[in-house]
């Protein structure tokens, strides 16, 4: 997570991401039940995103991490009980190995005593004391460990971004000649409705920080696992694209029965499972898996963190009534589903949506093709270039089961 300002649950999600909500309620109409025409279900891992790294040396291939707490933290005992307990369980390399990492090194937990830092800019200058000099009290800074500060509940922080810090996220930062990773926890009870519980929420943040810490330790200077491939950059728009957050908008983000461990864990992301078709998401898997996948045929260009990136979307004119085509695929046992779509830009706040559609009507089964009609209203200036906006499908089986989420693109 590059960022954190704050926690959406209706699942567990972490900070600067979207919350799940209601197709547009403007639209109506659709197909009768049943879809088009069923085909032979596509395959779906040709379909799906994959990670991709920047520079795959950049990770921290043997990784140690530190436990940071203060002295008044009533949550102190399982955050030094959870970091052991990850790194005996397979679960570590399940979700980690993947990409070059190697077993997890617990290093001696570290106590602070008097208020909690602040800001982001606090916790660098404990990094840059502690660390720094000839006699570093945390001993000599190393590029293989990331230094995980947790907050007691309900701290007030300003994040890196200048926001109030509700949930996780985590960053880098120079002392001497070492790039020093380092992750913030800065948990608040106001983020954590029934059932999910506030050490659920801090053990996810715990986790979810750690993976990506590791596989992407130090994006400011040189970028790991912290993207995905140029035809589906939308989903690093909506969920910031490390191999946490990859996973973090699922209705199965939690993994609660990881080998061998008591504690909540993050699910992750796997580029092996995504290209197999199957649950990309590390962990208690949906199975059999399935989405509804649009075809993306045209050539856009969007601002993605700060740059402008080339990727695939469906150009339709503004105020112009267009179709995508969606395709229904995965395993077969799948199904029968109901699918909607939703204007991503709802989610982070705007005030109406930038895109109306008028949703699929009936059931439809692995194979189906629907005709999705969309009327572009206005564009994303987030997204910037080719005046793009994202959105969402939601797959939901009728039977019962996790709804599944792919992304997409209408530009202009």
């Amino acid at each position: 997570m590059r960022s954190s300002t704050a926690w959406w649950f209706g699942v567990v999600v972490a900070c600067s991401s979207p919350a799940h909500v209601a197709p547009d309620s403007n639209s109506g109409g659709g197909h009768d039940a049943g879809g088009d025409a069923a085909t032979a279900p596509l395959a779906l891992g040709a379909l799906m995103p994959q990670a991709v790294a920047g520079d795959a040396h950049a990770i921290m291939a043997t990784p140690t991490v530190v436990a940071i707490t203060y002295d008044n933290d009533p949550q102190r005992g399982d955050v030094e009980a959870f970091f052991p307990q990850l790194a005996a369980s397979s679960a570590w390399l399940a979700e980690t190995a993947e990409y070059g990492i190697g077993p997890l090194t617990v290093g001696t937990p570290i106590h602070l005593s008097g208020s909690a830092a602040p800001t982001d800019g606090a916790i660098r200058q404990l990094l840059a004391t502690n660390l720094g000099g000839a006699s570093p009290a945390w001993g000599a800074p190393s590029e293989n460990t990331l230094y995980s500060f947790t907050l007691p509940i309900d701290s007030t922080f300003t994040d890196d971004l200048g926001q109030s810090c509700c949930g996780g996220y985590h960053d880098d930062v120079t002392i001497g000649t070492t790039d020093v990773a380092y992750s913030l926890q800065c948990p608040c009870t106001n983020a954590f409705p029934p059932p999910t519980t506030a050490l659920q929420a801090l053990t996810f943040a715990l986790s979810h920080e750690l993976v990506e810490g590791v596989t992407d330790p130090r994006y400011e200077h040189d970028y790991a696992w912290g993207g995905v491939d140029d035809a589906h950059q939308v989903w690093s728009y909506v969920t910031d694209g490390e191999l946490a957050d990859l996973c973090e908008l699922n209705d199965t983000t939690l993994w609660s029965d990881a080998p061998n461990m008591a504690y909540t864990i993050s699910r992750a992301w796997s580029n092996a499972a995504a290209l197999a078709g199957t649950d990309p998401c590390v962990g208690a898997p949906t199975a059999p898996y399935y989405q509804t996948v649009p075809d993306q045929p045209d050539s856009l260009e969007i601002s993605l963190f700060g740059g402008t990136v080339a990727t695939k979307g469906t150009k339709i004119p503004l105020s112009t009534t267009g179709t995508v085509t969606l395709h229904v695929a995965g395993a077969a046992g799948a199904g029968p589903f109901q699918v909607s779509a939703a204007d991503v830009a709802t989610f982070f706040g705007a005030p109406m949506p930038y895109l109306v559609f008028t949703q699929p009507a009936g059931t439809y089964a692995l194979g189906d093709t629907i005709e999705l009609q969309v009327t572009p209203k206005g564009a994303d200036a987030g997204l910037g270039g080719s005046g793009a906006e994202a959105f969402e499908l939601a797959t939901r089986p009728v039977n019962g089961g996790p709804t599944t989420y792919f992304y997409g693109l209408i530009g202009q």
